[in-house]
């Protein structure tokens, strides 16, 4: 079996990164051939590792980038990583490999999830934030420090001034959003998902059928990430993790 794993970090950032990560080495532990994909290196040295194959695309954090029409640019679509993806999984077995996406908002942008959803290969995406969904990842209003309850993408949403930064940063956002929505809607194959949340299965874009039933947590406990949430509702909920106050003045980290 192959499977490869795509993740904006090489190295470990955070929750999500360290997921992909982890899991690429408890893979190749275990027999199975793993190609980790990165736009962020240095790579991690804990990949070294037999089984793993690394590629590192060498890009830029939307962040870092001086220039904001670039920044925003990269963020909506990056063509170079679509292009790049898309050669490194040309030529693998459809019957043998598996693409698991992780996290494409703070480099890769949509363009690698659209590469993923049509190039023919399974996969599936863990759902450590709400980006597949939200335009700001968190259904979180930062100003007023309270979950947002309207519909991602309508009306109310557009105008709704909920991003940590800024209106702007929700524009590109929203842009970005729009990328994201049409390249799960072209996927070639079923959508499967992993839920990190209670709150992720509730606005899981998948279809019923393939939804997970068994709600886990892992990252940062922060009330925008559904675990007050899954807690008042009388739900079990495993998980481990730290907690930190959102607030706007904070960077994002979450892309």
């Amino acid at each position: 079996m192959h499977i490869v794993i795509v993740s904006d970090y090489g190295y470990v950032s955070g929750g999500a990164a360290q997921v992909a990560v982890k899991s690429a080495c408890a893979l190749a532990e275990r027999g199975v051939r793993v190609t980790f994909a990165c736009a962020l290196g240095p790579p991690s040295p804990e990949l070294n590792r037999p089984g793993i194959t690394v590629h590192c695309l060498g890009a830029s954090n939307i962040w870092a980038v001086r220039q904001r029409w670039r920044a925003a640019a990269q963020g909506i679509w990056n063509a170079a990583a679509s292009q790049w993806l898309k050669t490194l999984l040309n030529g693998c077995d459809p019957g043998e490999t598996v693409v698991h996406m992780h996290q494409w908002t703070k480099a890769f942008s949509p363009s690698v999830l659209a590469v993923a959803t049509t190039c023919g290969l399974p996969f599936v995406v863990t759902l450590h934030d709400y980006f597949l969904s939200c335009p700001n990842g968190a259904y979180f209003v930062y100003p007023k420090q309270r979950p947002c309850s309207v519909k991602p993408m309508s009306a109310a949403c557009w105008a709704t001034d909920c991003d940590a930064r800024s209106v702007t940063h929700k524009a590109v956002r929203l842009l970005r959003q729009i990328a994201t929505g049409a390249a799960v809607r072209r996927r070639s194959h079923p959508l499967h998902v992993i839920h990190v949340s209670r709150r992720a299965a509730d606005v899981d874009p998948a279809e019923p059928g393939d939804r997970g039933r068994r709600p886990t947590h892992h990252g940062r406990a922060q009330p925008r990430r559904g675990v007050c949430r899954a807690r008042h509702g009388g739900k079990r909920l495993r998980g481990a993790g730290q907690g930190r106050r959102p607030g706007r003045g904070a960077a994002d980290r979450d892309g």
